[in-house]
């Protein structure tokens, strides 16, 4: 009855605001994203409730921008119309000189009422074409600087630009843009291999933060909000290869948690001047942030602003009305396909606009900068004023106009007190390409990654190689990084620095050195590194050079005086279509070493080549070692006859502990089992759970006679509901299956009425024994979930689950664990050219091979040049029916710990 009554509530704000609706249905419905104009009526994006793909968004065009008017000036909104229909997508409205700019897939639009009568006559795709998928992680916004260009945000869903000079600009990775109102000036901010940016907000200086969704992937995912720098590049995907690199990748400014933020703004006015604010669709809640400089960049902390427990209050955006207050878009329950948490689409929920006040209020007090971006004050000479604010509005002008006469000026605040000044005047002359810069460039002292991103950046874009190539003299790590970028480099000028006596030197050189294949230059060095103590650097180097053949000899030669683990996970994470025969032998011979760890990763490396299958089979036929170890020597072989003993030493395990299940049914799944043994196997299908229940089915999937026992054993298996029907039509029982068929193909009632049945477990369980199930046989979860480092790492950390997820949000993901899949957590299903099937989530990619990581924590190299099909998985490698294997009270307590991580 509590959840209920929670359901009920409005959201809550702090005790010195106050919070009102303001719009809702029949005015607006599904807010999205919105914006005012210069007569305060409200330019609303709003959404027809479906979740379409592309190809379906662009013929339907169901979404809307509806225009709201407050007549009365009571603070609510009264009248509403359709300022512009058949819309794909819209997310954003900014006006601006007489329009309404709006991102909708896919393209930037113009929209202006040409005849007074509220709706639009006109659209113009002021910038094209941007990729999508229809999940909403594409384009957003536009959004105002205070420079006078237009900025959007674009997902890691490709783009292809025609400019007016005939140029093209295309790319797959995610960025930033900006262009002139006109179109005009299209130009790339920032961008990197992050999935989502979204919104962007500006300082009082211009600079643009942005909040992003999926920023870091691994340990964890976490969502940030980043300070999109000039030339800035960011992780995690592969696709950050698209940019030129001044050295790390940069961080964030601030990491909100897995919480998929959406709208951001700082605020202006008297209500909440100076603070951030952002809408988390996730959370149910809005943030304020402090945000302040942290030498170059930012750094912030948080703190939960308006929050709500009801499960389908989704804020898409927070923006400030004229009067200082702000607006939050509640957005409703219609959005499935892009968000983690939105497994059942409720179109039906519909969503809102409220607005909070500050009870208080405060003067408004103008910065120093507004006169520079009114152009009251000359930009140039803004660069000598004594106020900071006014000598970093005018960097940022006179950069982003090429202003050459600034340059002297600008060179003179290379030495700024402020780290900030120092960046912005390094951006500026690199955009005016300034060579007299390139010494005082050099001389900037180094220590702060935003400041030494803007130096590198800078010199790459003035492009003066002979300057470099001088200062190479003088060990500058600049200026071996930016003559690398230039593709000015040559592989005798890298050898003076391959020198341990200069870590982040040295880090560079072997950057570059890995990029360019120069093998020959680390050989000496690695060849040092292996007759010393072990150095996490000896694995990246012999990933990055396993196709030389001098490192293979190298590394074989020390494999065979010395056996060690780090070796052989290099072996196994080389970029190779097979193994070399150097490196096969070598790990055939640790197969009989006397260190446990050593055969072990020997066997994972071995997994799969097919080359010491016989070796395999002995050590699983050795009762003198480890069941785990001879139950992995099984599992890494495909195709085998097993013998009674090995086939009851399966067995057994499949009692085990959870990895050894999953080791045990992989192995089972795999092997070339005869009628006989299948019958029995029925028996341990009958007891399996979801985690070993799918590798065990994969058995049944060549001939045999035993489709109805399987059948009937399944009818008893704890773990059937992780089946996918497509898996069991693949085996003897998919012909006798219709029944089970339907029940795991399921519906969303069906969901809808489990979800209902189960909402007891949503309150009063015991955190201390849910900490028990959670690491216990029962539900395995610690086998693939980490908490505070303990764990696997095959799903998503679960460390402060508590703080980004709700206990509806929760309950849904562990009954409907493939209702939706967190992004960078994706099943993928990989069909081989030889028949066979691989399936897990994408560790990483490369131009030669895809890797996952299987339920079992292991990782699967699978070469390109083997893949004949490739796709996303409609089935999570997190099981389902966890809650048919947990009692009521157990699901609770399970459901109480997770929402106690916080």
């Amino acid at each position: 009855m509590l959840f209920l009554l929670l359901l009920l509530q409005d959201p809550r704000v702090p005790a010195d605001c106050s919070l009102e609706k303001v719009a809702a249905s029949p005015l607006v419905e599904r807010p999205i994203m919105a914006g005012f104009d210069d007569r305060g009526r409200l330019y609303v994006a709003d959404s027809s409730g479906v979740n379409l793909k592309i190809d379906d968004l662009q013929k339907a065009k169901p979404h809307r921008i509806v225009r709201l008017e407050d007549v009365d000036a009571d603070g609510r909104f009264d009248t509403s119309v359709v300022f512009a229909d058949q819309m794909t997508f819209p997310m954003g409205a900014l006006w601006h000189e007489g329009a309404l700019f709006v991102c909708a897939p896919p393209s930037v639009w113009r929209l202006r009422d040409l005849d007074g009568d509220g709706k639009a006559d006109e659209r113009t795709e002021l910038v094209t074409k941007f990729g999508s998928n229809g999940n909403a992680a594409d384009i957003h916004g536009p959004f105002l600087g205070p420079d006078g260009r237009i900025y959007w945000t674009d997902g890691r869903h490709g783009h292809n630009i025609k400019r007016a000079d005939g140029t093209v600009m295309a790319g797959q990775a995610a960025r930033v843009f900006r262009c002139r109102p006109d179109g005009s000036d299209v130009e790339v901010v920032c961008g990197g291999g992050m999935d989502n940016p979204v919104e962007i907000a500006f300082t009082e200086e211009g600079e643009p933060l942005v909040t992003v969704a999926l920023l870091h992937a691994q340990p964890r995912r976490i969502d940030s909000i980043i300070f999109a720098i000039e030339g800035g590049v960011f992780p995690y995907h592969d696709v950050v290869k698209e940019f030129k690199r001044t050295g790390d990748l940069l961080p964030s400014s601030l990491d909100v948690g897995w919480v998929a933020p959406s709208g951001f703004l700082r605020a202006k006015g008297a209500h909440f001047g100076g603070a951030w604010f952002s809408a988390q669709f996730n959370t149910h809640k809005v943030q304020r942030h402090a945000i302040e400089r942290d030498g170059a960049g930012f750094k912030g902390t948080s703190e939960d602003f308006l929050v709500s427990e009801h499960a389908d209050f989704h804020p898409t955006d927070v923006l400030e009305a004229p009067d200082g207050s702000l607006l939050v878009l509640d957005t409703g329950g219609w959005f499935r396909i892009g968000c983690p948490t939105s497994r059942i689409d409720k179109p039906q929920a519909l969503g809102a606009i409220w607005r909070v006040r500050s009870k208080t209020t405060r003067p408004v007090v103008a910065s120093p900068a507004e006169a520079v971006w009114k152009r009251t004050l000359d930009a140039k000479a803004a660069l000598s004023s004594p106020e900071f604010s006014a000598r970093m509005a005018g960097a940022r002008l006179v950069g982003l106009d090429r202003d050459k006469a600034a340059a002297p000026r600008l060179r003179a605040l290379l030495e700024d007190p402020a780290p900030a000044m120092r960046r912005e005047a390094a951006t500026a002359l690199g955009r005016i390409g300034d060579k007299e810069a390139v010494g005082p460039l050099l001389d900037v002292p180094s220590g702060d990654r935003f400041l030494e991103h803007a130096v590198i950046y800078a010199l790459i874009s003035i492009g003066d190689r002979d300057a470099l190539r001088a200062a190479l003299k003088r060990r500058s790590r600049a200026a071996l990084i930016a003559l690398d970028q230039l593709d000015g480099l040559s592989r005798d000028e890298i050898t003076p620095f391959i020198d341990p006596s200069d870590p982040a030197t040295l880090k560079a050189a072997l950057d570059i050195v890995a990029a360019r294949g120069w093998a020959a230059e680390i050989v000496s060095l690695l060849r040092t590194w292996l007759a010393g103590p072990p150095r996490e650097e000896i694995r990246s180097l012999i990933v990055a050079f396993a196709k030389d053949p001098a490192v293979r000899d190298l590394v074989a030669r020390a494999m065979r005086e010395t056996p060690r683990v780090v070796l052989l996970e290099a072996m196994a994470q080389a970029p190779l279509d097979r193994l070399p025969a150097v490196w096969l032998a070598e790990a055939r011979w640790a197969l009989d070493h006397a260190d446990p760890a050593v055969v072990r990763q020997a066997v994972a490396t071995l997994r799969g080549t097919g080359e010491a299958d016989a070796a395999l089979l002995a050590i699983a036929g050795d009762a003198a070692r480890p069941e785990e170890l001879r139950v992995e020597a099984l599992a890494a072989i495909r195709g085998a006859a097993l013998d009674e003993p090995r086939f009851a030493l399966l067995r057994a395990a499949l009692a085990g502990a959870p990895l050894l299940r999953l080791s045990a049914a992989q192995a089972l799944g795999a092997a070339a089992l005869t009628d006989a043994q299948l019958l029995k196997l029925t028996e341990d299908v009958a007891k399996a759970g979801g985690l070993e229940l799918p590798r065990l089915l994969a058995a049944y999937e060549r001939p045999n006679k035993h489709g109805e026992k399987l059948l009937a054993a399944l009818g008893k298996a704890p773990g059937v509901e992780s089946l996918s029907a497509d898996a069991l039509r693949r085996t003897s029982a998919g012909p006798h299956a219709a029944a089970l068929l339907k029940r795991l193909e399921g519906d969303v009632e069906a969901q809808r009425a489990r979800l209902a049945e189960l909402a007891s477990a949503l309150e009063g369980g015991d955190p201390g024994r849910g900490r028990e199930i959670f690491q216990g046989r029962k539900a395995s979860c610690a086998a693939c979930h980490a908490i505070a480092g303990q764990g696997g790492r095959v799903g998503p950390d679960l460390s402060k689950i508590g703080g980004i997820r709700a206990p509806k949000d929760l309950l849904e993901s562990i009954v409907f664990p493939s209702a939706s899949f967190v992004r960078g957590y994706e099943p993928t299903v990989i069909r081989v050219k030889d028949g066979g099937i691989v399936d897990g989530v994408i560790a990483r990619e490369t131009a030669d091979a895809v890797t996952l990581t299987l339920a079992d924590r292991t990782e699967r190299r699978v070469p390109r040049a083997a893949i004949d099909a490739l796709a996303q998985g409609k089935t999570s490698i997190m099981p389902q029916g966890l809650d048919r294997q947990l009692s009521a009270a157990e699901l609770r307590d399970l459901i109480a710990y997770l929402s106690s991580l916080k």
